[in-house]
């Protein structure tokens, strides 16, 4: 009994640090010669699932990014 108990709390403290060990990528996208943001850029990893796109500011939030991973930029403006 006494090792069930001991099991079911370990799990309990340690799930909690689990979910908070998530791999997040933030940044801007800006314009090269301007140095303006860009809104509306599709950002998504390579050969993965996550993808998102920029919001007005040009800033993203990219989630479950592995270190090694190849992140694309795509934008389709005038």
């Amino acid at each position: 009994m006494k090792t069930t108990y001991e099991k079911f709390l370990f799990l309990l403290l340690f799930f909690p640090l689990s979910l908070m060990a998530r791999n997040i990528l933030k940044g801007t996208v800006t314009d090269k010669v301007s140095g303006l943001p860009l809104p509306g850029v599709s950002v998504t990893i390579q050969g993965g699932t996550s993808q998102t796109s920029t919001d007005f500011d040009g800033n993203f939030t990219l989630t479950d990014v592995n270190k090694g991973d190849v992140v694309n930029f795509s934008f389709i403006g005038f």
